[in-house]
């Protein structure tokens, strides 16, 4: 019975149990796929990325800084305030003089 036991495991099986069939994996599709980017932030543009998933964290959410991140962008409106922002970033920029 050892060697029967020791086969079967060998073949993922069990004596008098069959295996659980295997789910098949799910195909994303690519636009819905992210890519690896890497940013340079400033340590207060990483505070407000972590206050901002705290926040949405305490609504019950179980949240990555990049969901955050696509969120936000999805929120900003190419008005004066972001120019403001832009502006301000761009300052504190050493590759530009900052």
């Amino acid at each position: 019975m050892r060697f029967i036991n020791t086969s079967l495991r060998s073949i993922g099986m069990t004596a008098g149990v069959s295996p659980k069939p295997r789910a098949e994996p799910q195909a994303i599709a690519e636009s819905q796929r992210g890519r690896c980017l890497h940013y340079y932030l400033h340590t207060e543009d990483e505070q407000k990325i972590r206050s901002l998933v705290t926040f949405v964290s305490s609504h019950g959410y179980h949240v990555s800084d990049s969901q955050v991140i696509a969120a936000a962008l999805r929120c900003a409106q190419p008005d004066d305030a972001l120019l403001r922002a832009f502006r301000e970033v761009r300052s504190q920029d050493l590759r530009f003089g900052g």
